[in-house]
């Protein structure tokens, strides 16, 4: 739907040129819906609302018309397009066997290769295409990508990698894979067989009927309270809403994740791939039209997430400078490395409220947090045309300042908004619950590139000082936590040592593990993203062996617990900065 709607928009002046009547048609009953219902109910939002619904329909009813009428002549263009497709990639020169230092330098926009299983790909021509973006691309273009590429991607989507391969790594140049990587792609393996990358579609149901019931009651608390406004009401609707649109968020995100499969993905009434396409539905419909953020947005920036995951200043879900320093390597980049106008007026600002940050936590992240969401998924939407997305948070819109509209008084409003906001708040606490003070590594650190003592923030001008919080070096890995051999040269670190070393575990209890949805096994799902969310707590004690065998730290804690942890790391945080003021002249 969304597709459909975002070509007829960003071609607007074509089809009036081309299809005059049919876009007047289109038009004339789009206005028609809108004064109609505006006639019999007398309300502009919700005949806005009925008038939108109407245009898509309509626009929905043109398009299968179209398809119907044109179904010869579209299996003929496929075939072209397929062929085209093969010709093109023909043009690729094979390469045979190449060797590994000669494939580490295709590494750029214009020159963008991958290994993957011993296979080299091109996938220049692909980096505008990928719908996980271009840059997760160009963050692993001339490394071995096998665990990132198979840990987002479903089987079905191994038959285009063939369109781009240009040979295979020369036997016995690149680096043999690490011990606890080869464990890993063994459980991997043994997950799959096993079933257990196939979702329980009667969980999702269950899921999604509470989340419609908590919807549900919350509109229906707010719409007894008629002339009168009453306190208890608005409180009690606001908290139900709430809770409604943070589990919303995990089926969102399940979905995004495409972890919402089903066996047997053939055609049901003529839609190939049908359990594949009810992950997308799900997760824009929960992610965008009942939690308000960009779904676009959120693929792109969280699929960079798992595959950098809290490298400084760049994992994209964990760029909180100027407000809060959540590793010291940020100053690194911030200090040496950013320059200009908006540089100087963050680093204005890292003066005032970084000193703060173990005050202004909590509040930042359960009432701005929210707040910022949308914002800045308005901004990516605009920015980049994401028509779908702005019309799916214009329909979260809608009803959500309904509800607020139905309230008649304004501080019982703005009441409702600020419990609403609080409820849906504590999922943003969960979301850095679990990589807040925990290691991180700047991408020459992941490459073996630079030779530090730890991964927890130890500056690259400051060897001597070691980390106020540091974990046990023992509990890091074969190598002892180093990423440097005893060689002292560096070693590079693997996919699966890096979600280890930057990922918590929350405990799951009584009062927390419903409003975690499952995520409070994070390792698990680090290590799975693709894995439905029933199944982590499943695989817990296996990736626990998995890094016991290996020498890792499973790291697990409770929420207070984790909290404490979090603000002993922001006073040591906060203590270093101090000391570099002047140094570093900020």
């Amino acid at each position: 739907v969304g597709i459909t709607i975002e070509n007829r928009v960003r071609n607007t002046h074509k089809n009036w040129l081309e299809h005059p009547i049919r876009s007047a048609i289109k038009t004339a009953v789009f206005l028609a819906f809108i004064l109609l219902s505006y006639y019999y109910c007398n309300d502009i939002l919700l005949s806005s609302s009925i008038g939108c619904v109407g245009g898509i329909l309509t626009c929905l009813l043109s398009e299968s018309l179209i398809l119907i009428s044109c179904k010869k002549k579209k299996k003929k263009s496929e075939t072209q397009q397929a062929a085209s497709t093969k010709k093109g990639a023909s043009k690729l020169l094979w390469r045979g066997d190449i060797d590994w230092c000669e494939f580490t330098k295709h590494r750029s926009k214009a020159d963008c290769w991958l290994c993957i299983a011993g296979n080299v790909y091109d996938v220049t021509k692909w980096l505008d295409r990928h719908p996980g973006g271009r840059q997760i691309l160009l963050n692993y273009c001339g490394r071995d990508a096998t665990d990132q590429f198979l840990a987002f991607h479903r089987q079905e989507d191994h038959r285009y990698l063939k369109l781009y391969q240009i040979g295979c790594v020369a036997p016995g140049t690149a680096p043999e894979p690490s011990k606890q990587t080869v464990a890993y792609r063994k459980l991997r393996g043994d997950l799959q067989r096993e079933g257990l990358f196939d979702a329980d579609i009667k969980f999702y149901i269950k899921e999604l009927l509470i989340v419609l019931a908590l919807l549900g009651g919350g509109i229906g608390v707010i719409a007894s309270i008629g002339a009168v406004s009453h306190f208890t009401k608005v409180t009690i609707g606001a908290v139900l809403l709430g809770l409604g649109m943070h589990q919303a968020a995990f089926i969102g995100h399940d979905g995004l994740h495409r972890g919402i499969t089903v066996k047997g993905a053939g055609k049901l009434f003529g839609i190939r791939d049908w359990g594949w396409k009810i992950n997308k539905f799900l997760g824009v419909f929960c992610s965008s039209c009942i939690f308000g953020i960009s779904s676009s947005m959120w693929t792109e920036e969280h699929s960079l997430h798992h595959s950098i995951t809290r490298r400084p200043r760049e994992d994209p879900q964990f760029i909180y400078l100027p407000i809060w320093l959540i590793s010291l390597k940020e100053l690194h980049k911030s200090v040496t490395e950013r320059v200009g106008a908006l540089a100087s007026l963050e680093k204005y600002f890292m003066k005032i409220l970084v000193p703060l940050q173990i005050y202004t936590f909590v509040p930042v992240a359960v009432l701005i947090g929210r707040t910022n969401l949308h914002i800045i998924s308005a901004c990516y939407a605009i920015k980049n045309f994401k028509v779908h997305d702005l019309l799916c948070q214009f329909l979260y819109w809608l009803w959500f300042v309904k509800v607020i509209l139905a309230i008649p008084l304004l501080r019982h409003r703005v009441w409702f908004v600020f419990i609403n906001h609080c409820v849906i708040g504590v999922l943003h606490i969960q979301l850095v619950l679990n990589h807040f003070a925990v290691e991180c590594f700047t991408a020459e650190e992941e490459e073996g590139k630079t030779i530090t003592r730890d991964g927890r923030g130890v500056m690259p001008w400051d060897h001597q000082q070691p980390h106020p919080t540091s974990t046990d070096p023992s509990k890091n890995g074969d190598d002892g936590g180093k990423i440097s051999g005893d060689d002292g040269e560096a070693k590079s670190i693997g996919f699966v040592d890096l979600q280890i070393r930057t990922t918590r575990n929350i405990e799951d209890t009584w009062y927390n593990g419903w409003f975690q949805g499952g995520l409070q096994y994070q390792l698990e799902h680090h290590l799975f993203p693709m894995l439905p969310r029933h199944n982590l707590a499943v695989i817990q004690n296996r990736v626990r062996e998995l890094c016991e065998q290996h020498g890792f730290e499973y790291k697990i804690g409770g929420v207070f617990e984790t909290l404490a942890l979090i603000q002993q790391d922001f006073q040591s945080n906060i203590a270093f900065f101090k000391t570099m003021l002047v140094p570093m002249d900020i």
